[in-house]
C-alpha cells in the first residue's frame, strides 16, 4: 500500500505536466507485471509515461526517508540488486529509456533520475544482507538524484497519500523492532538526574 500511494503520487506529478501515464503495476499477471517470451521473464516498472518531448518507463520507490551514512557522511538511497538489473534489461530490451523516481514521505520529497546516469552511480552494498532480508542491494549518493521541485499540492498529496498507507516494518533490523517505551521518570537516568 505504500509504495502504490508513493506511484499515485508521481501519476498525479507527471499528469500535472501534461504527460499520459500507463500504471504498468496493475496488470494483474499472477505477481509482479511482467514481460515474457518463451524463455525469460523481465520485471517491468510501475509506469509508462509518454508525452511531449518525454518517453519511457519509470519505476517509483517508496521511502519513509533517505538513510545518513556516518562513516563517509553522505545521503543515501537504494533498491535491490535484483530489480535494480531486471530494470536494466526492460530499458535495454525494450529500447525505451529508464527512469528512477523515489518518493521520501520525511520532507515530502521528489527525486528522480534516468537509469543511464544512475548506472554510472551504482553501488554494491558490501557487508552482511541481514538487514535487508537476505537480499543482496545497490545504493546512490542521494545527490545523483535530480530533486524535483514540487507545488503545495503535490507535497500535501505526499504527506496525507503516504500516512493514509504506513510502510510495512520488515521487523529484521534492531532499529525496526518495537520496544518498551518507558517513561523517563521511571527509568535509572531519572534516579542519575537527582
Amino acid at each position: 500500500m505504500f509504495g502504490n500511494a508513493a506511484v499515485e503520487v508521481w501519476r498525479a506529478y507527471f499528469e500535472r505536466h501534461g504527460l499520459y501515464v500507463v500504471r504498468v503495476d496493475k496488470i494483474e499477471d499472477q505477481g509482479a507485471p511482467m514481460a515474457t517470451r518463451e524463455d525469460d521473464k523481465l520485471v517491468l516498472p510501475d509506469l509508462q509515461v509518454f508525452g511531449n518531448t518525454f518517453h519511457g518507463w519509470v519505476e517509483i520507490k517508496a521511502k519513509t526517508s533517505h538513510t545518513f551514512y556516518n562513516a563517509k557522511h553522505q545521503f543515501r538511497t537504494g533498491i535491490e540488486e535484483r530489480l535494480w538489473l531486471q530494470y536494466l534489461r526492460v530499458e535495454k530490451e525494450s529500447g525505451l529509456p529508464g527512469y528512477l523516481a523515489m518518493t521520501f514521505q520525511k520532507g515530502a520529497r521528489l527525486m528522480f533520475q534516468s537509469l543511464d546516469i544512475l548506472d554510472q552511480w551504482t553501488h554494491p552494498h558490501e557487508g552482511s544482507t541481514a538487514a535487508f532480508n537476505g537480499q543482496k542491494m545497490v545504493w546512490w549518493e542521494l545527490n545523483a538524484f535530480r530533486q524535483i521541485d514540487t507545488d503545495d499540492d503535490i507535497k500535501a498529496l505526499i504527506e496525507t497519500t503516504m500516512a493514509e498507507h504506513p510502510p510495512v516494518t520488515r521487523q529484521s533490523r534492531p532499529w525496526d523492532r518495537p520496544t518498551e517505551v518507558m517513561p523517563f521518570h521511571q527509568s535509572r537516568l531519572w534516579d542519575d538526574a537527582l
